[in-house]
């Protein structure tokens, strides 16, 4: 038997695609470098890391830090993705200073535990994670549309598959984070999770080692999404998808 596992060890290994699979991981999501005084950040702990949320703001304080200034980061809401990945939203304990530049800490962290810093589709390790304060104004968001499927990839990989559906949403959309609802039609289970909008485009699935939402037990599914940005939780109507299942040459 430990042979076997030492050779499936190595085959996964092998792959280029196997380097970014770690242990553990935190991930601090950034599809803008920039906040407005009371934005929210979203932070991913992957695989063994999941295991300090329970201990943040007590044995590892977290908080934003500038020059002058340092606010402390209260959890808004934990959610629970389908693979080896939970999300933590924070926000602020007190306004930020406008035209100010904060950057994230967390205090304690044992010495393995490893900080990147996802952004426009890659992500930077023990990269700093900085913020400019403006205030910024969200335009008038009008959830009358359904997000429009623009793709499936899907990339066989040496220890699984990374799977994605992407979807166009509306131009006008000046928020950064979406609330995303995937329900399996099959089992009537409802994955929540936030996903970062980027050039209008959201995806909705999972890389070769964890992510948000997997598409097991059904070939069909249901998504829906909310803003992140308003007291409302209205979702859009529901659109149906089918799940990736031919293999492509991008994920």
């Amino acid at each position: 038997m430990k042979i076997i596992i030492t050779i499936l060890l190595t085959l996964c290994l092998s792959t280029h695609a196997m380097a970014e699979c770690r242990g553990s991981g935190i991930y601090i999501i950034a599809p803008s470098l920039s906040l407005n005084r009371t934005s929210i950040i979203v932070i991913e702990f992957y695989h063994s890391s999941q295991s300090l949320i329970k201990n943040l703001n007590k044995k590892y304080p977290i908080y934003l830090k500038s020059k002058n200034n340092k606010t402390p980061l209260l959890i808004k809401e934990i959610l629970k993705g389908d693979f080896e990945v939970t999300q933590v939203v924070f926000q602020s304990l007190l306004p930020l200073s406008l035209n100010d530049t904060y950057n994230l800490v967390i205090d304690n962290l044992p010495g393995f535990e490893i900080i990147y810093v996802k952004h426009n589709g890659s992500f930077d390790e023990n990269k700093k994670v900085t913020w400019n304060v403006s205030e910024q104004i969200n335009n008038n968001l009008f959830w009358e549309f359904n997000p429009l499927e623009i793709k499936k990839t899907r990339v066989e990989y040496g220890c699984g598959p990374a799977e994605w559906v992407y979807f166009k949403l509306q131009d006008n959309i000046s928020e950064t984070f979406v609330k995303v609802f995937v329900r399996n039609i099959s089992t009537g289970k409802t994955t929540v999770f936030i996903v970062p909008l980027e050039n209008g485009t959201i995806k909705v699935g999972h890389g070769m080692c964890g992510g948000g939402f997997t598409f097991e037990d059904s070939n069909n599914f249901e998504l829906r999404i909310s803003s992140l940005s308003t007291s409302s939780n209205t979702l859009t109507k529901p659109v149906s998808f089918l799940k990736p299942t031919a293999s492509t040459n991008e994920e």
